[in-house]
């Protein structure tokens, strides 16, 4: 039974870690060029001009992407084979991924962008600048390990009989 969920379940997803890549390629091309080029402008701009709704779009997808991981976890752990190894490198890598976001990348862009600010101005320059080449560093690890989920895709047998 299991064997005929692992497909579908599995483009689930591939299909919300695409999303969370590409929200996450959108939003550094967006604001990772202005940000590192004047941390202190951006920070101030954001924290006296905030956009209405406005939300990081990281945190958003990462939390979408934790269901279809837990899943995944549990479709290809129950029966272990070589041709999981691919999708299970993916899967722990977005785990760790979804990891780094929560316990630093959010963390940190919430006490840049705080009101009042918790860093003083030379603070703000170097944090900033520090967690925008980490999070480009991110964004190489998402698109490394959705090329090897993708790779893992090959591996996954979209016949249960196989």
């Amino acid at each position: 039974m299991y064997k005929k969920l692992r497909y579908p379940f599995y483009l689930f997803y591939l299909t919300s870690f695409a999303l969370w890549l590409g929200a996450g390629v959108y939003h550094s091309s967006v604001t990772g060029i202005t940000w590192y080029s004047n941390p202190s402008r951006y920070v101030s701009h954001i924290i006296n001009h905030p956009i209405p709704g406005a939300a990081a779009p990281f945190p958003i997808f990462a939390a979408l992407l934790i269901t279809p991981i837990i899943i995944n976890l549990i479709l290809f752990l129950s029966k272990w084979n070589a041709r999981n190894q691919f999708p299970l490198i993916s899967l722990a890598g977005a785990v760790v991924l979804i990891l780094c976001t929560v316990l630093y990348f959010a963390p940190v862009q919430q006490k840049i962008l705080a009101n009042p600010p918790v860093f003083s101005n030379d603070e703000i320059i170097t944090v900033s600048r520090h967690w925008l080449l980490l999070n480009l560093a991110r964004l190489v690890a998402m698109l490394t390990f959705f090329i090897i989920g993708l790779i893992g895709l090959s591996k996954v047998s979209r016949d249960p009989s196989q």
